[in-house]
């Protein structure tokens, strides 16, 4: 679903009696729960105890504050930040690590019908997934919503409070050194 749609739909939908609510909030948990958990899972590990139980208060959450969509803003970023503040009020609650030691297994490589292109992107992206794994977990976030997520820059800065020129500059930085590190491999 295009952005503008996505935005429309959910403004419209949310705003309707309940049924209606529930359709949007079905669509929303099979169009971002996976994205969502991967998300929760660069802040709590995937084999945390309260892991599931942090994933479906934030998908409640998300429900409740539907109504509370601006349809100005980007969606997707509203949906971060929120999964972003609930993960970071958990760990402050209680008094737990900030951020995940290392990050799970990422989204899966889009298949293709050549097998020898599929095992070179398959190793290109465990060297890319490892170079992120280097990085320190605050910027593992920032990559994990620029590459994989594929946000502006501005909507990271507003999920992250963070200026969006220097989150530019720190992408600009990574991807210098992962086309060095990848140099000669593809």
């Amino acid at each position: 679903m295009n952005t503008l749609r996505e935005k429309f739909h959910v403004f419209i939908r949310s705003s309707f009696q309940d049924k209606r609510r529930e359709e949007l909030f079905e669509h929303i948990w099979h169009a971002y729960g996976r994205r969502i958990r991967y998300y929760i899972a660069q802040l709590i590990p995937f084999r945390h105890p309260a892991f599931e139980d942090v994933f479906q208060e934030i998908m409640l959450k998300i429900f409740r504050h539907l109504p509370d969509f601006n349809p100005a803003r980007s969606f997707k970023a509203w949906v971060y930040t929120i999964v972003r503040h609930h993960c970071l009020d958990f760990l402050k609650n209680r008094q737990e690590r900030l951020f995940a030691e290392k990050a799970e297994a990422g989204p899966e490589v889009p298949g293709t019908d050549d097998p020898e292109k599929a095992v070179l992107s398959g190793q290109a992206m465990a060297r890319i997934e490892g170079f992120i794994r280097t990085l320190d977990p605050a910027d593992r976030e920032i990559a994990y919503l620029r590459f994989y997520e594929n946000l502006r820059y501005r909507e990271i800065g507003r999920i992250l409070d963070k200026n969006p020129g220097t989150l530019r500059a720190k992408v600009h930085h990574w991807k210098k050194d992962l086309a060095e590190e990848l140099r000669g491999f593809v």
